[in-house]
């Protein structure tokens, strides 16, 4: 089957199809080039025959104008012409100005035709761009949220690692290095995918000691953070209490548990309070790890599925 032709605006020659991508951008630079459609043009005759004084302002970078014969596109940059009954290619440039790209008979073509024209002066770091999957297909840009969804609580995050990236409609996923430092995943279009990828990248570093990771229950679904907290903020510390993990201790006067770790020299280090016992022993992991004790200071253990591994003879 042959490709899908570009609608040029000058029909007067038709493009052969070429290799991808260079198909895109010799039909974008021959829409720049290209004339007006013959409306425009007779627009344009009239007003040169007008009085100065009446001849509208126009400029070559004039925005396109949006009418109720316009309709939006599942892709960046594309918008369905009622009129033409073909999708426009729609850019801005590096100073601000919006520019058509042409006009295509599928918004595939069109979609594809606007990734080539981001690349092609240079945009990819201001510009959004189509994605697509492993297959090569083009992925549609996210849904707008609802005037429901789009209240402050439908964008938390309900699990470790994720939050909602508001410029790409999207959930983001990052974690932190043994470093320290923070790493992005990548960005999903939901917040279970999300957390699924951020599990895989902390086992893959072998940071489950390290960090917080989402739980799995037994048939495979994630547990959301707000359900594993409520099953676990409830045991403050009292005054007789003992921790079931190294180097954390109970802190009555402050609700709270201490995190500590001896360094090298056998002095003792403050590393923070915790509401939970799990997140205080996480740090104290991560401390001794981050200055290279673990050769000489115990480590709480966890299991295959990221859950910390209570000490020998604790309740």
């Amino acid at each position: 089957d042959e490709p899908t032709r570009w609608a040029a605006d000058d029909d007067s020659e038709e493009d052969a199809p070429v290799a991808e991508p260079t198909r895109w951008v010799r039909a974008w630079e021959a829409a720049v080039g290209g004339g007006d459609d013959d409306e425009s043009d007779s627009e344009s005759e009239e007003e040169e025959d007008a009085p100065p004084h009446k001849r509208r302002r126009t400029t070559a970078a004039a925005r396109p104008r949006e009418s109720s014969d316009s309709y939006s596109s599942r892709y960046y940059g594309v918008t369905y012409i009622e009129k033409r009954r073909n999708f426009q290619v729609r850019y801005t440039t590096a100073a601000g100005e919006q520019r058509s790209g042409g006009y295509f008979e599928n918004e595939e073509d069109a979609a594809h035709a606007y990734n080539a024209v981001i690349r092609k002066l240079g945009l990819e770091s201001s510009r959004k761009l189509n994605l697509a999957d492993s297959a090569g297909r083009l992925v549609p840009k996210p849904e707008k949220p609802s005037a429901q969804d789009s209240s402050t609580s439908s964008k938390k995050s309900k699990y470790y690692g994720i939050s909602y990236h508001r410029h790409n409609r999207s959930f983001q996923a990052q974690y932190r290095n043994a470093s320290g430092q923070k790493k992005t995943i990548g960005y999903y279009p939901t917040q279970e995918e999300a957390a699924r990828a951020y599990n895989a990248k902390i086992k893959e570093h072998g940071l489950e000691s390290m960090r917080v990771i989402n739980e799995v229950d037994a048939a495979g679904r994630l547990v959301e953070k707000g359900a594993r907290r409520g099953a676990r903020l409830g045991s403050s510390p009292t005054v007789h209490e003992k921790s079931k993990y190294y180097g954390v201790y109970g802190n009555p006067s402050k609700t709270k548990w201490q995190a500590r770790f001896a360094d090298a020299g056998g002095r003792q280090k403050h590393i923070g309070y915790f509401h939970n016992q799990e997140d205080a022993a996480r740090a104290v992991n991560a401390s001794i790890k981050k200055h290279g004790l673990e050769s000489i200071r115990k480590t709480n253990k966890v299991d295959a599925m990221g859950r910390l591994v209570a000490k020998p003879g604790s309740h």
